[in-house]
């Protein structure tokens, strides 16, 4: 245990570490996809991180305060840093997700299904 382990952080850091632990594990799971910059202006790529950001910040969003399209808005930024995002971009990209949301395209990962994924890693663990 090292001594950065003791360090506990107070409401508006302990948001921005939670924001900044999404932003990060979304950003290292899509650089796996070859030519990301084709599908910075689709739909699936949006519905993509605003379906992780809701499951990753769902209970978390109301308790400290986290808007999440700041969040989706934030991994675009992180995603394609050579060509950040413009005022009318950002207009557009919250848009976008305002759609999403209404058509009910956004929503967390259901409780059985994450459970079932982390029944089979315990599992795949326990056997190797």
């Amino acid at each position: 245990m090292s001594l950065i382990d003791l360090i506990k952080f107070s409401s508006a850091l302990k948001r921005k570490a939670k924001v900044g632990d999404c932003v990060k594990a979304i950003k290292e799971k899509l650089a796996e996809i070859p030519d990301l910059n084709e599908f910075r202006d689709t739909d699936e790529l949006c519905e993509i991180v605003c379906n992780v950001v809701e499951a990753m910040l769902a209970k978390k969003a109301a308790k400290y305060r986290i808007n999440k399209q700041e969040v989706v808005v934030n991994v675009y930024n992180e995603l394609f840093p050579s060509q950040p995002l413009s005022d009318k971009e950002k207009e557009v990209l919250k848009k976008r997700i305002d759609y999403l949301c209404e058509k009910g395209l956004v929503h967390g990962v259901a409780f059985s299904k994450w459970a079932t994924k982390a029944l089979v890693n315990w599992l795949k663990k326990k056997m190797l």
